[in-house]
């Protein structure tokens, strides 16, 4: 998950804010290792039922997409908004 996370900021690294590729890694890394105990089988039943039923694709092993996705398109909204703000406060 992390390796395909920063192939997916790759193309935007330019107009992304450092903090968040580290953001968008590090969530990445969580639901990556959340998906690595489901996988091995010791995720606990009820948390994995609550999983199955609010973390998409997590059935499919692949919980941590969604969260990533999103917070990469966050980190876009994020970095413009930022942008604006600083080219604002130079006028």
């Amino acid at each position: 998950p992390i390796a395909i996370a920063l192939l997916l900021v790759a193309p935007v690294r330019k107009v992304l804010a450092p903090s968040m590729v580290l953001v968008t890694a590090g969530t990445a890394l969580v639901f990556g290792c959340i998906d690595a105990v489901h996988i091995l089988g010791q995720m606990p039943e009820n948390m994995g039922q609550e999983l199955e039923q609010h973390l998409p694709l997590y059935r499919y092993y692949a919980g941590w997409i969604v969260p990533t996705v999103s917070m990469l398109l966050v980190g876009l909204v994020w970095s413009r908004v930022m942008t604006k703000k600083l080219q604002l406060a130079k006028a």
